[in-house]
């Protein structure tokens, strides 16, 4: 969703700069169109006039949402936005995902929001 590689947004015509802030925003619009009838969004990014969007996910209150990442943005943005958790590429040391286990953590608990909440899906990558 936000990513890390610039020739991806050059070739799609995107600018690389303030993709987080395209994230968050993607985010919360993306909630509004699985969960409310009528969809009126305008945003920084994207505007979507009232709108019936359809169909709806059956999963209720919509589909899960996992960020992959390690940087500190990911884990805000996944406690912030109240997402369903975290995907962990395993391809380091235990360490480093100890670490960023903790991080999300941290971020929850600053949050005044339960910790154990988030759930985390690793793969392991060789």
């Amino acid at each position: 969703m936000v990513g890390w590689s610039r020739d991806e947004y050059q070739v799609s015509n995107v600018p690389y700069e303030r993709r987080g802030e395209r994230a968050d925003e993607y985010v919360q619009l993306l909630k509004r169109i699985w969960t409310d009838d009528v969809v009126e969004f305008k945003g920084k990014y994207y505007t979507v006039p009232a709108s019936k969007i359809g169909p709806k996910p059956i999963h209720k209150p919509h589909i899960p949402i996992y960020l992959g990442g390690f940087s500190s943005n990911t884990f805000k943005r996944i406690v912030n936005f109240d997402l369903d958790g975290w995907l962990a590429t395993i391809g380091g040391p235990l360490e480093y995902l100890d670490k960023s286990i903790k991080d999300l953590r941290d971020y929850a608990e600053k949050a005044k929001k339960d910790p154990n909440k988030f759930e985390i899906i690793t793969i392991l990558r060789r």
